[in-house]
């Protein structure tokens, strides 16, 4: 359970690394209502420490149904469980998400839409070239699928071209944004949260109001706080458990003892000094603490393969790669080792102090 819990971890930071190579821009900024792109990029590009911007307008979008109903599934926050619009440019560098099937948007697709796999589990039977109906804006449109994408910390979305954007939610994707994601000149977390700073005050000043800012560390900050409880909490069932495995191996130990008793008081005879029994006893107990980590080492993997799937399906329905963390291993022989001598140790004092008379009179 220790080693499967700091393996999960590990797989969840390789998992979290990812998505953010994935994401080659800092700052994402959502208005409350569309503003004019030039004088959005006017104002943002006047910040000190801004590199460059690019406008990633967004709606929410729900499934068709025939009764014309629009109903957008998510949570009270907004985010999880939605399902959204983006206008994204083919050329786009912001992004590079890896394909799972089909291919990036091309710009002749002006029906074509792509999603990550979050959009695509609503249509589980949708394949490359289908007819996928969306209600946008309380009207129905149908796209054509042109390929799906493996995107980490980002719910549901399909992703159309600027033109075929606007046309479905009738606002101009090129005169207009409601969201712009921002390449920063520092990356380093003090620089995001500066810079964030002076854009709101510059955005406030016009009387542009925000929605939304969301950083990179923000994000991986807010999705890590989902699920390092769980690892924890994993970690410390497994320290809980290793407590009654060291009392159990005392538990043994001390029966040994009294059982072998006899043995000792031959070996005392024959001119075995406390310290040989001392260390037999000890030997004996870390022997027996290594061979139960030869044995966790591998159990732990299938463990950490299932709750991988599991941790990583329920988040963003990719299971998390898996991960054999050095960490784990080495630590937990060492806590083996430690408990396996702290467990012997008592019993080994009392078989040492036992004197010749007191072993072989014993029945």
């Amino acid at each position: 359970m220790f080693i499967t819990g700091l393996n999960v971890k590990t797989g969840w930071e390789t998992y979290l690394a990812d998505a953010a190579a994935s994401r080659h821009y800092d700052l994402e900024i959502r208005f409350n209502r569309p503003q004019p792109l030039d004088k959005i990029k006017a104002l943002v590009s006047a910040v000190p420490g801004v590199q460059s911007i690019e406008a990633w307008n967004l709606t929410p979008a729900a499934l068709y149904r025939p009764d014309s109903l629009e109903i957008v599934r998510t949570y009270p926050d907004g985010g999880h469980g939605s399902f959204s619009l983006r206008s994204a440019t083919p050329e786009t560098t912001l992004v590079d998400l890896p394909l799972l099937s089909g291919r990036w948007l091309q710009p002749g697709d002006a029906a074509g839409v792509v999603m990550n796999q979050n959009a695509a589990a609503f249509f589980p039977d949708a394949k490359i070239g289908d007819e996928i109906t969306l209600m946008v804006a309380g009207k129905s449109v149908t796209y054509r699928l042109v390929g799906t994408v493996k995107q980490i910390l980002t719910p549901a979305t399909a992703y159309l071209l600027p033109a075929t954007y606007a046309q479905s939610t009738g606002m101009s994707a090129a005169d207009t944004t409601n969201a712009v994601r921002i390449v920063l000149t520092q990356h380093n977390a003090a620089s995001i949260s500066a810079v964030t700073g002076s854009l709101e005050n510059a955005l406030a000043a016009e009387n542009i109001r925000m929605k939304v800012v969301i950083s990179e560390t923000m994000l991986e900050s807010a999705t890590s706080g989902h699920v390092y409880i769980f690892f924890f909490a994993l970690i410390l069932i497994a320290v809980v458990m290793a407590v009654v495995g060291a009392l159990g191996l005392m538990s043994s130990m001390s029966t040994s003892v009294i059982e072998r008793t006899r043995e000792f008081g031959i070996m005392r005879a024959i001119g075995a000094r406390s310290r040989i029994i001392l260390r037999n006893i000890i030997s004996e107990g870390v022997f027996i603490g290594l061979l139960s980590w030869l044995i966790a080492v591998p159990l732990s993997l299938p463990l950490t393969w299932g709750l991988g799937y599991l941790v990583g399906m329920m988040s963003f329905r990719a299971a998390l790669p898996l991960m054999l963390s050095p960490w784990a291993v080495f630590g937990w022989l060492i806590l083996v080792v430690t408990g396996s001598i702290g467990a012997s140790a008592y019993p080994a004092r009392q078989a040492s102090r036992l004197t010749v008379r007191e072993t072989l009179a014993y029945v």
